[in-house]
């Protein structure tokens, strides 16, 4: 069974309640889940703790999703009681403060860890090459239980996907090169320029593909976008389909 894992709470520092900021007419969050609901799963989930679950549900149900309420800090040991109560062997990781995130590369990497673990077991695979914090990650669920019991790490409880890909005495982690835009919406800096995007991308749907959002950017008609046009324009932007394989050089989604 494969589970798609949002995780969100609402008592961000930075920029709280970041999740449920307005963003071309949805929220943040009602964007990230627009946009993972198209990898193809058994189950969709946002793993959030209680002080959030109220405020969150009825954007998780909207947008067609269920949703779970663990511990606010332990966020390894809230994954690992909902991949317990669901049986899932697969969990596909995204972060619910990432609202453009690419969906073709989350199906994609996907496709990649099956086919893998068709000869040898993966515990965790992830693309490198882009910004920090780019929002997908895919777990062996039964490796996930077990880092679990294995770490007693606040860092590694804290951001998930440590207690693999930290410990590869004991996991494998695979990383695999990509390049391309990613726009986060972390500190209220990134949030005022991110919510200029929704109405110049060309899209169809609720969620941005990756090539409405290059498309949008690369046209660089506002400030911002110009902005970071020219530094991706530096950059390859190929097919994630088409990126190959290595050991990266900048850290997995944390």
């Amino acid at each position: 069974m494969t589970v798609v894992i949002v995780q969100c709470r609402l008592s961000s520092t930075r920029l709280p309640e970041k999740a449920l900021k307005n963003l071309g007419g949805e929220s943040v969050l009602a964007w990230t889940l627009n946009a993972m609901r198209k990898v193809k799963a058994d189950s969709y989930y946002v793993a959030t703790d209680e002080d959030s679950l109220a405020r969150l549900a009825p954007v998780a149900e909207k947008c067609g999703w269920n949703i779970f309420a663990g511990p606010l800090e332990d966020v390894l040991g809230r994954f690992c009681m909902l991949v317990r109560k669901l049986k899932a062997d697969t969990v596909v990781r995204a972060t619910a403060d990432n609202p453009f995130l690419f969906y073709e590369a989350a199906q994609v990497l996907l496709e990649e860890y099956n086919k893998r673990c068709e000869f040898s077991k993966c515990d965790y695979i992830t693309w490198t090459g882009l910004p920090h914090g780019s929002g997908i990650e895919i777990l062996n669920a039964d490796s996930l239980l077990f880092a679990e019991r294995l770490t007693d790490l606040p860092y590694d409880h804290e951001h998930v996907g440590p207690a693999l890909y930290n410990h590869r005495t004991h996991f494998s982690a695979l990383l695999i090169k990509s390049s391309g835009p990613f726009l986060p919406s972390r500190i209220p800096h990134d949030n005022r320029h991110t919510r200029r995007l929704p109405a110049r991308a060309q899209h169809r749907s609720a969620s941005v593909g990756r090539k409405s959002a290059v498309r949008t950017v690369h046209d660089g008609a506002d400030p911002f976008c110009a902005g970071i046009s020219g530094h991706y324009r530096s950059c390859a932007v190929r097919t994630v389909g088409k990126s190959r394989a290595g050991d990266g050089t900048s850290a997995p989604l944390s």
